[in-house]
């Protein structure tokens, strides 16, 4: 039961990454790794595909490259975390920059910054990890009917969630 709960956080947040397109979102000025790609500027009308083998293919090809520039950020976040952890461990300073973008991240990941530091950065390691793309692509197609559904084609929205 607690590995569903885990993997159901994991789903929603590589989601609710890919739908608001992280770019836009307030980050610190200290995140590390590449920029994300842009979200593609043209979506197929899934809809309108007769061949469903192709529209499946077109599918993954939509869906790929944002789940990829995604679990990239991920790692870089989660190598930070990592790092951070071992250097607290050794017994070593953390600077102040490294302490504001960890507190950016326990605000990211919804961990209480009342917790010392060890205990956040433990739930911080659990919390960022990527998702397998073939997860989040059976997800997608789940939620969306394969980009066919009202939400996806009205609100560029995947995963079946509530958007506003």
């Amino acid at each position: 039961m607690q590995n569903v709960k885990w993997t159901e956080f994991a789903v929603l947040l590589l989601t609710l990454i890919l739908l608001v397109g992280f770019l836009f979102l307030e980050r610190p000025n200290r995140v590390l790794g590449p920029p994300l790609a842009s979200l593609p500027k043209y979506v197929p009308d899934f809809s309108s595909y007769t061949d469903v083998k192709v529209k499946k293919q077109d599918f993954f090809e939509f869906m790929l490259p944002m789940i990829r520039s995604a679990n990239i950020l991920v790692s870089y976040e989660r190598a930070f975390v990592t790092t951070m952890t071992d250097k607290y461990t050794a017994g070593q300073t953390i600077t102040t920059d490294e302490h504001e973008t960890i507190a950016a991240y326990k605000s990211k990941y919804r961990v209480k910054e009342t917790l010392p530091t060890a205990e956040s950065l433990e739930i911080l390691h659990a919390r960022i990890d990527i998702i397998p793309a073939s997860l989040v692509i059976a997800q997608a197609a789940n939620e969306s009917a394969w980009g066919t559904s009202r939400f996806a084609r009205n609100g560029n929205n995947y995963f079946g969630i509530w958007c506003f």
